[in-house]
């Protein structure tokens, strides 16, 4: 889910944004937290996720995950931070070939934009996944990829310098 090189907090912040978005679920959200183990994680965090019941609410969940990161010096995104999270997450992964560009720009089209058009920084990959999906050409299509990995590549170039 993560990368090795995140901090902790931004780990912890990641988890968090992917099960507020409803991409993942419990299940999830304990595997992940699971992989976290290492020797800077706090033990409290560790046991709050393997202690919980079948029948644990979303809302407790969330306020677990908001509580973990609140003892970190990470702070809660709200849902427009937590798919810019996500968005940066997604093009990491278009650059570094661990997803398709297509299927990168995808997922921030259909899980990220369509909710939030607010994200207008969002709104090339919705029209670039569009673009592949109505065009059967793969000359064309390769090209389409080639755009989506500039503008993944663009969107981590302007996240890194807004931070």
């Amino acid at each position: 889910m993560t990368t090795n090189n995140e901090s902790l907090p931004n780990k912890l912040v990641g988890i968090y944004a992917e099960y507020l978005l409803r991409l993942t679920d419990i299940e999830g959200v304990k595997r992940s937290i699971e992989a976290l183990v290492v020797d800077d994680m706090p033990d409290s965090i560790l046991a709050r996720f393997t202690s919980l019941p079948e029948d644990v609410s979303r809302v407790a969940v969330l306020e677990l995950l908001e509580a973990s990161i609140r003892e970190s010096p990470a702070t809660v995104p709200d849902g427009v931070a937590a798919r810019r999270i996500l968005a940066r997450k997604y093009a990491e992964q278009i650059v570094d070939g661990t997803l398709s560009p297509y299927e990168g720009a995808r997922r921030i089209w259909w899980e990220l934009w369509t909710d939030c058009r607010e994200l207008k920084e969002l709104a090339i990959f919705a029209g670039l996944a569009s673009e592949y999906e109505d065009d059967s050409s793969e000359a064309h299509r390769s090209e389409y990829q080639r755009d989506i990995v500039d503008e993944a590549c663009v969107l981590l170039r302007n996240a890194h310098s807004n931070s």
